[in-house]
């Protein structure tokens, strides 16, 4: 889970949330690492909390060019929402990552979701379809590199796409797989 600056007292809700969310995955019987993908500032009781939690805690940067550099080459939601979703890719160690949103509480055990030969598995969220609140993806450092290099070209916009690739397909359509 990517948690953003967890403990500011704005963002700090969305750190509970995200112990909730992890203490759910406990209660289902997994097994495996959970993980707080941290950017931005994290105190030391915040940090001690995770270490007591036994949740792994790995800091991560920003993915691309500041929207900030050149705010008028993106649209800004659905930019912003690829580029949150991107340090995930980070996590080589791992054969494949369930990635969620800390409003996410498990309900039954999710293990059985990793024993997939694809790269990605993930329902196409309604905002964007890479807006999604759970997916499943395989860690690589080269996607993460072209992602990258698309990310920092600020050449995105929501007729043409990223370089021109074409415009992102209307994820809305039952027609879509």
């Amino acid at each position: 889970c990517l948690l953003a600056y967890p403990s500011a007292p704005e963002r700090h809700d969305y750190f509970v949330s995200f112990l909730v969310a992890a203490q759910s995955i406990r209660n289902s019987g997994s097994q495996y690492d959970i993980v707080a993908l941290v950017y931005g500032q994290i105190d030391e009781a915040d940090k001690a909390l995770l270490r007591e939690q036994n949740i792994k805690m790995v800091r991560v940067g920003s993915v691309g060019s500041s929207l900030k550099e050149n705010p008028e080459a993106f649209d800004l939601t659905t930019a912003a929402i690829y580029r949150a979703k991107m340090p995930v890719l980070q996590l080589v160690e791992y054969e494949m990552v369930l990635s969620f949103d800390a409003d996410v509480v498990f309900h039954k055990n999710c293990d059985d979701l990793f024993d997939t030969s694809l790269d990605f598995v993930g329902r196409q969220g309604s905002n964007s379809p890479f807006n999604a609140g759970l997916y499943l993806v395989r860690p690589s450092w080269q996607a993460l590199v072209d992602l990258h290099d698309i990310a920092n070209t600020l050449s995105f916009d929501i007729s043409n796409g990223w370089l021109e690739h074409g415009p992102i397909a209307d994820w809305r359509s039952p027609q879509i797989a």
